[in-house]
């Protein structure tokens, strides 16, 4: 019968010469067998195609390979490459297909909770100009850096983080570093570099970064203890590198740093050379010096401040709060943070008012001022310059406030021939040899971050 259908031309009674036809042989019977089973399975191994295919390009799209890190994602647990999900892979969609994606358990979540695998988290978003690689835009990136959504999502972010660290270095404290001050020269490249290096990466893996930065600065000073220094402004663009190494939670950056900014002043609370005389301070904050001490005590509230909000949203506190200025080299690499947690659990360790290092049960001694200073009405009766302040406060909170001058970082001005350079080399005693101290400070920072 299959002949005789040839034959006619009557092609579709092929399907049905058997079992309805005589008997052929055996080939025939497997061939007409083959015939009838590819009709029926075609549509859905067709199907099947279309929407393997298609879930491919959906989900290798979902994350592009342009905006995450290559060495992180192939270590992912969420997306990994190894099983389909590079963008210039084979598609494979049968092993894609078969991947659980995602599972809840925040543990499995590598993907987000790590801050170096995806770069356009909420945190760090790349579209507004977090990425290592992007051209650069620092009024956009400016305006990311200050928005509180952001500071939101990276306490969110930091609260999955750190359940995670728990486990794996429970030995860790929780740290938040506070930088604060005019911008001047952090940005130069050994003073940046050794920041991260030297002090935030030594302090603990678990250290967050809270920002008050002020890009202008004030004018010439010239004081006799200090010594003079020349202004060093920077513009909006030389704080880009500072902030994608840095990567604060949270950030304020304002330009105006003037003599007029007057909004954190109260006018009824009056700094005089008397009241400094009566607390044995020097009056170098009485007159047209008294907003400086007024906007350099703000701005660690501020950051402070922002500290304790943040910790409510992450849902647990700092085991220690770090006052830092911006503009110091870190010579050489500063004390683990679980030294002075453990090991001085009743002592705030600082050097001058350039760093304080405060255990949590003591840190509100970074507000105590301002508190007071807000309710002031006539005289100042507390003390006249910021060292003095900071001891007043802790002591106050039972603590013993040490003055540790082996802390290897000293202040970088414009020039180590400006008179204040020497002197403070000189504060610190981690280098007592002044030319190696502005060796180390001023001539091998750049040579050093080059090589």
């Amino acid at each position: 019968m299959i002949e005789n259908s040839f034959r006619r031309g009557s092609r579709w009674k092929i399907y049905f010469a058997w079992p309805f036809g005589r008997r052929g042989s055996r080939w025939k019977i497997y061939l007409q067998l083959l015939a009838l089973g590819s009709l029926v399975l075609f549509p859905f191994w067709a199907g099947y195609e279309i929407y393997s295919v298609k879930v491919v390009r959906i989900h290798a799209n979902r994350h592009p390979i342009s905006e995450i890190k290559t060495e992180s994602i192939e270590d992912s647990a969420c997306y990994p490459i190894a099983e389909g999900w590079g963008e210039d892979q084979v598609d494979d969609a049968d092993r894609l297909i078969r991947r659980n994606f995602c599972l809840p358990n925040p543990s499995q979540l590598k993907c987000v909770i790590n801050s170096e695998s995806i770069e356009d988290s909420a945190c760090y978003p790349i579209a507004e100009g977090w990425g290592e690689d992007q051209v650069d835009d620092a009024d956009r990136l400016i305006r990311s850096a200050n928005s509180t959504l952001r500071t939101e999502a990276c306490a969110e972010k930091a609260k999955i983080e750190m359940n995670e660290s728990d486990r794996l270095s429970p030995q860790e404290p929780l740290v938040a570093v506070c930088l604060v001050g005019n911008v001047r020269t952090l940005p130069t490249l050994g003073v940046l570099k050794r920041l991260e290096k030297n002090l935030l990466k030594m302090l603990s893996s678990r250290t967050l970064v809270f920002t008050r930065l002020k890009l202008d600065d004030a004018p010439f000073k010239e004081q006799p203890k200090h010594g003079g220094f020349s202004q060093v402004p920077a513009g909006p663009s030389a704080i880009v590198p500072a902030l994608k190494t840095l990567r604060p939670v949270w950030a304020k950056i304002t330009q105006a740093s003037g003599e007029n900014q007057t909004e954190s002043i109260n006018p009824n609370c009056q700094f005089t050379k008397e009241g400094a005389l009566k607390k044995k301070d020097p009056d170098l904050y009485v007159g047209r010096y008294n907003k400086r001490l007024i906007r350099m005590m703000h701005a660690m509230f501020e950051c402070y401040d922002a500290v304790v909000e943040f910790e409510k949203t992450m849902g647990r506190r700092f085991e220690a709060i770090v006052k830092v200025r911006p503009d110091v080299a870190w010579i050489y690499p500063a004390i683990p943070a679980s030294d002075w947690v453990h090991n001085r659990p009743t002592i705030v360790s600082h050097l001058s008012d350039q760093f304080i290092f405060s255990p949590r049960k003591f840190s509100d001694g970074f507000r105590d001022f301002w508190e007071q200073y807000q309710k002031c009405s006539g005289e100042w009766e507390g003390r006249y310059i910021p060292e003095r302040i900071y001891e007043e406060a802790f002591k106050e909170r039972g603590a013993t406030y040490y003055e540790d001058k082996r802390i290897p970082q000293v202040v970088r001005r414009l020039s180590k021939h400006e008179p204040s350079a020497a002197l403070s080399c000189g504060r610190q005693k981690r280098v007592t040899n002044l030319t190696l101290c502005l060796e180390l400070v001023y001539d091998r920072d750049e040579l050093e971050w080059h090589q």
